[in-house]
């Protein structure tokens, strides 16, 4: 079964991509492969010009290649792509444990938690095990939503190191309970470019 790790919420967006790129160069150092998805089309643009300007090479992923995540070897290979193209083929899932190392790292959550759920369970029925990693920042709408501004005024205040991520169980643990108050209120899920369209058109505001 796959860890997945605690998350790792940064102070903001421009720390958190420049985080992900930092976590990717270290994995490629150590042979591994990563799987670097988006929920949404404009995240996944943002994290691919990250990459791009960090000088680190990567792949576009795409629902043909699911089939291929365990069967690469280890060879510190980048994909990049969306987590609806994340789906394991029925050929796949018959085989066993593989010797690829991969690590999925998700570049924001969804705010309904039932799309990062579904994402660990596909990432859990992989042969080749991998480890899921969320990354979220205090400036994204999903936090801003639930009053990020506050936790902003008192990591300044306390004086913590801005260029480093707080990752706890207890942080995990939250933002999972604030996607689950937006699920709930949630009637359809209108598919958007990116995270700011999601809350505009389908959270109704009260």
């Amino acid at each position: 079964m796959p860890a997945q790790t605690d998350d790792k919420v940064w102070f903001d967006s421009k720390r958190r991509f420049a985080g992900i790129c930092a976590d990717v160069a270290s994995l490629k150092s150590q042979q591994q492969n990563i799987l670097l998805l988006a929920h949404f089309p404009t995240t996944q643009s943002l994290v691919q010009q990250s990459l791009r300007a960090a000088a680190i090479e990567f792949e576009t992923f795409s629902l043909a290649d699911s089939s291929l995540l365990c069967s690469m070897g280890s060879r510190g290979r980048v994909l990049v792509g969306l987590v609806r193209a994340l789906q394991p083929t029925t050929a796949q899932l018959g085989f066993t444990q593989q010797d690829t190392k991969l690590q999925i790292i998700v570049a924001e959550h969804h705010p309904i938690n039932g799309k990062d759920r579904s994402l660990v369970t596909t990432a859990e029925r992989l042969p080749c095990k991998p480890t899921v990693c969320f990354h979220a920042s205090l400036d994204d709408p999903l936090m801003k939503h639930f009053g990020s501004d506050q936790l902003v005024t008192l990591f300044k205040s306390l004086g913590a190191d801005e260029a480093e991520p707080i990752s706890h169980p207890f942080v995990t643990s939250a933002i999972q309970n604030a996607q689950e108050k937006i699920e709930s209120q949630v009637q359809r899920d209108v598919a958007c470019e990116s995270m700011d369209d999601w809350f505009k058109f389908n959270l109704k505001k009260r």
